[in-house]
């Protein structure tokens, strides 16, 4: 039954096929007009509801997926920054290893050819009679002096 008038629901049914201007004419469909604008209103407001509740849970969504991303781009980018700080510093140590170990060839050249021309200049030292005795004392004060002994016996050929 239809709590509007005790009419039988198969009856309700029939307004679903009627007409605005059928309202106007027909005083019993005229107490309908309000109860019909009232539920229109309501599934209006459902339906802005539910859209609203729809768009913000996009907006949500989209916020997270953004801040996922820009995340996910911000740890690309920090990796890359670290490999590329990595690499500057391999070659700057490649680079200074580099060069220490020229500079090392550089002196072991340096006394490579100190050590030739002292041994060049000793070959002539036995013939200069001046050069010979103080070379000679030179060499056996350096001598003692690196045994760090109280005492010291020097044999001569």
């Amino acid at each position: 039954m239809s709590f509007i008038r005790g009419e039988e629901i198969d009856d309700i049914i029939e307004l679903e096929n009627l007409q605005p201007q059928d309202f106007i004419n027909d005083p019993t469909h005229a107490l309908l007009l309000p109860i019909l604008s009232h539920i229109d209103a309501e599934a209006e407001d459902k339906s802005m509801e539910m859209e609203l509740r729809a768009e913000e849970e996009f907006r949500a969504e989209k916020r997270r997926i953004v801040k996922e991303n820009c995340e996910k781009i911000d740890n690309f980018y920090e990796r890359k920054r670290k490999q590329v700080d990595i690499g500057h510093k391999v070659y700057t140590s490649n680079k200074s290893n580099e060069s220490r170990v020229s500079l090392l060839i550089a002196r072991d050249q340096l006394l490579q050819d100190v050590l030739r021309e002292a041994q060049e200049e000793l070959k002539t030292v036995p013939g200069d009679e001046e050069k010979y005795p103080k070379i000679i004392k030179g060499l056996i004060l350096q001598g003692i002096l690196q045994l760090l002994e109280p005492e010291v016996v020097l044999r001569c050929r």
